[in-house]
Formats: structure tokens, sequence, C-alpha cells
């Protein structure tokens, strides 16, 4: 009865932290600006890949959203979008800083983005 009751207990606290860490992966869709393959290696392949909290990312082309499956006792909306932005894409909306927007490929240029 005793190993019972210690096997209850073990189970019930094993579910509980389970459901902990199932709670703070988060998601969230980001329309940015990218149109390309390149975009999506720098942004997907290159940043959010090795940034902490970053689980997964997806980017879609087609409508340039990117889906993150994040940590979020690590990272936040926030932080995803600014590091977006960094790399000279629109982020919902906030728009990429001009100069690091002018310096990205040519294909990566977004038309209507920064007066491009």
């Amino acid at each position: 009865m005793k190993n019972f009751l210690l096997l209850v207990v073990f189970c019930s606290v094993t579910s509980l932290i389970a459901k902990d860490k199932e709670k703070k992966i988060k998601n969230i869709k980001i329309k940015t600006s990218a149109v390309c393959g390149m975009c999506n290696d720098l942004i997907v392949n290159k940043t959010l890949a090795f940034e902490k909290g970053v689980k997964y990312a997806e980017l879609n082309l087609k409508d340039g959203i990117i889906s993150i499956d994040y940590k979020s006792n690590k990272t936040s909306p926030e932080v995803l979008k600014e590091l977006i932005r960094n790399l000279g894409y629109r982020a919902d909306n906030l728009n990429p800083d001009p100069e690091i927007f002018h310096n990205l490929p040519r294909c990566c240029q977004a038309p209507g983005v920064c007066g491009n």
C-alpha cells in the first residue's frame, strides 16, 4: 500500500512538472517583409536558431509570416520582433532600420519598405 501511495504521488508530481513546462512554450506569428530564401536563411537559420528561448521557427515566404515557438520565461514577443527588425526586416508594426535594410541583398529588399 505504501508503495502504491508513493507511485501515485510521483506520477502526480511528474504530471504537474510536465504541464508547467508546456505552459511556458508559446507561439507567436509575426508578419515580416521577408521575400526570399536568403531572408529565410538569415532570419531562421542564422539568427533565431541561436536565440535563447527559441524552440522552433518557420517562415512562410508566400505571406511573409514567421511562426515561432519560444519559452516565455526566456524571451518575449517584443524581443523577437526587435531581433527581426534589427536584421533589416519589418516585424508586424516595427519598421526596419533604414540603414540595415539598404545593406540587405537587393533580392531581400521588399518593395514598399523603407522607400524602396
